[in-house]
């Protein structure tokens, strides 16, 4: 693989710390087996809910959604319940061919996020920061609610999932759009951290909301390699076990801070709009006027919006969000990105050849050879250059932080 090749060349070079994978071992308890699932559908079964809404994640997050739906919409659809899932994509898009690898070959209906469709969605209040509450007609109408998502850190929002699936998952756009943009530049809106962080405070007084309405249950996803482990249960108490696990696992505290940070975009490498999150996580490591270097293969189509921004020296937010159409979010990456990398410069090696841009401070390019190249020469000078693998789940700090 693309990232893997890279990080095999820089093991060989002097001043070079790679910070791998942890190998934590996770307590077989937190292993979402078949009997795990068994449980939580028979739990839901015993509530006795005629409709049941089962909202998933998107392709741009690493949830092993399709396996878990195998396990758990056949069970709830024998025994006589209505179900159905809903695709929690806020505003991204999404084509027609991704619904088969997120829902498999189930024949079950799917719905997906429509935020330009004001009549799709049931206001239900205001946030105790003033965020009108407007969720899709599908996840308020149901009996029950069972959220499949995944869990890792997450650029504004502390860690994903959990109530994220329904603000901003399945909400209207205004509503994504004032959430986003009124607390996205928080200091406390960053990965890692929820205490005190406004930015997931909106989204967890969504879920404790619609807890209050219909029967909620979530599985939530941690790690997936060899098997799936992560939380399950009532929505709110089984999230909260699992940004614990996730922090556990994910947040490090490192000594000092490194001249040359190279970060692999793994696992959100699917474009260069996810894949920069793991930027995001690891900025705390670099000194200032240091030199971030994304690798990430990122072959998947890029969010037109993330590419404008990135080349356009002022951010037109204002006009954008005016125009009441498209995505806004990644104007809002884009902006975040530039204004924590003030004084630092950043490199985005990728193997795509489609998307290429060169400024002073930021460079899109393919040119592997040439970017191995200078790292070779920064090594031999005696910078000290950091490597996070999977730097898109792992979150590095020099300072302590409140969680």
């Amino acid at each position: 693989m693309f990232e893997e090749r890279i990080i095999k060349e820089l093991t060989t070079l002097k001043n070079v710390v790679i910070f791998n994978h942890y190998n934590k071992d996770i307590p077989a308890h937190f292993e979402l087996d078949s009997r795990s699932l068994d449980f939580l559908t028979d739990t839901i079964i015993e509530d006795r809910p005629k409709t049941v809404a089962v909202v998933v994640t998107d392709r741009s997050r690493p949830t092993p959604t399709k396996e878990l739906l195998l396990k758990v919409v056949p069970k709830l659809r024998g025994r006589g319940l209505n179900t159905y899932v809903v695709v929690a994509t806020g505003l991204h898009k999404i084509k027609a061919e991704d619904i088969p690898e997120i829902v498999a070959d189930l024949n079950v209906d799917v719905f997906l996020n429509e935020p330009e469709v004001d009549d799709r969605y049931v206001y239900l209040g205001t946030t105790p920061g003033g965020i009108p509450i407007k969720l899709l007609d599908k996840v308020v109408n149901t009996d029950a609610l069972l959220l499949i998502c995944s869990v890792i850190p997450h650029v504004w929002a502390g860690f994903t999932g959990g109530s994220k699936l329904l603000l901003p998952g399945t909400s209207a756009r205004d509503v994504v759009i004032e959430h986003h943009l009124r607390f996205f530049n928080h200091p406390n809106a960053s990965p890692g951290i929820v205490k005190d962080n406004p930015f997931r405070r909106e989204i967890d007084y969504v879920g404790n909301l619609i807890s209050g309405i219909v029967k909620v249950y979530a599985v939530n996803v941690v790690d997936c390699n060899a098997s799936i482990y992560g939380t399950f249960g009532e929505l709110m108490e089984s999230y909260t076990r699992a940004v614990e696990l996730s922090r556990n696992m994910y947040v490090r505290e490192v000594g000092g801070k490194c001249d040359v940070l190279v970060v692999d975009g793994r696992p959100l490498n699917m474009n260069l709009y996810q894949s920069v999150k793991a930027v995001f996580n690891n900025l705390g490591i670099l000194s200032d006027g240091g030199l971030a270097i994304l690798v990430s293969s990122s072959l998947g189509e890029c969010p037109q919006e993330f590419v404008d921004a990135l080349r356009s020296e002022d951010l037109p937010l204002d006009e954008v969000v005016r125009k009441g159409v498209g995505d806004v979010v990644p104007y809002l990456v884009a902006y975040t990105l530039k204004e924590k990398l003030r004084g630092r410069r950043l490199v985005m090696l990728t193997n795509n050849s489609r998307i290429s841009f060169s400024s002073e401070s930021l460079v899109i390019t393919n040119r592997y050879d040439s970017v191995l190249e200078e790292l070779r020469s920064l090594c031999v000078s005696g910078l000290r250059v950091c490597v996070v693998v999977e730097g898109a789940k792992y979150v590095h700090t020099s300072r302590s932080i409140s969680y």
